[in-house]
């Protein structure tokens, strides 16, 4: 947790030491981001009903996030699931602009759920030039 934490701040801390958590504990899988040795990027997600939930996401570098959207819809996508994830109301333009839809208003509420079906977290991963296969 303390070496995750050393390269993030404000919430993106507090969501990287949560997932560095939720991967420990194997309650979540995780997709760590790294840059020269350090950690620049962190994603736990957990299978969930019909989707791959993303539980935490944090990025401390332009791009980094939409690397770990792909991974996990490409995780979603090996698994014909959809790909689920709850995002602070402030970043909806984040996911707005990457094609995620809203699941709740994301003008008045602090968190707001996002999702794509299989067939979308797919088409997300292969246009980031990850490999589904059949």
């Amino acid at each position: 947790d303390d070496q995750v934490a050393k390269q993030f701040s404000g919430d993106q801390k507090t969501m990287a030491i949560m997932a560095a958590r939720t991967i420990e504990a194997g309650t979540g899988k995780g997709i760590v981001a790294t840059d020269g040795g350090k950690t620049v990027g962190i994603a736990s997600y957990k299978k969930m009903g019909k989707d791959i939930y993303v539980r935490y996401l944090a990025s401390s570098q332009k791009g980094v996030g939409t690397k770990l959207i792909a991974e996990d819809a490409a995780v979603a996508a090996r698994s014909g699931k959809g790909l689920m994830l709850e995002g602070y109301a402030s970043a909806r333009g984040f996911y707005e602009k990457i094609g995620m839809k809203a699941m709740g208003d994301a003008s008045k509420d602090k968190n707001v759920g996002y999702r794509w079906g299989a067939k979308e977290a797919r088409t997300f991963a292969e246009k980031h030039g990850i490999v589904i296969g059949e």
